[in-house]
């Protein structure tokens, strides 16, 4: 799922609120992990949503 909103509606929460929904389905199927691919600019949106930074590696 790629998401985006435009800068004209940022900081209104609905990007910590799709994000919540989407944990909350995930957890509700029991997936016990998700992997979020992200900008640095969003790092700290993510963070306080529980994801933690991991280090990449190619299988």
């Amino acid at each position: 799922m790629n998401v985006f909103t435009y800068p004209e509606h940022r900081g209104n929460g609905y990007a910590t609120s799709q994000k919540n929904n989407l944990i909350v389905d995930a957890d509700n199927i029991f997936v016990s992990v998700l992997y979020l691919y992200s900008t640095k600019a969003r790092k700290r949106l993510y963070e306080k949503l529980g994801f933690k930074e991991v280090e990449y590696s190619a299988m």
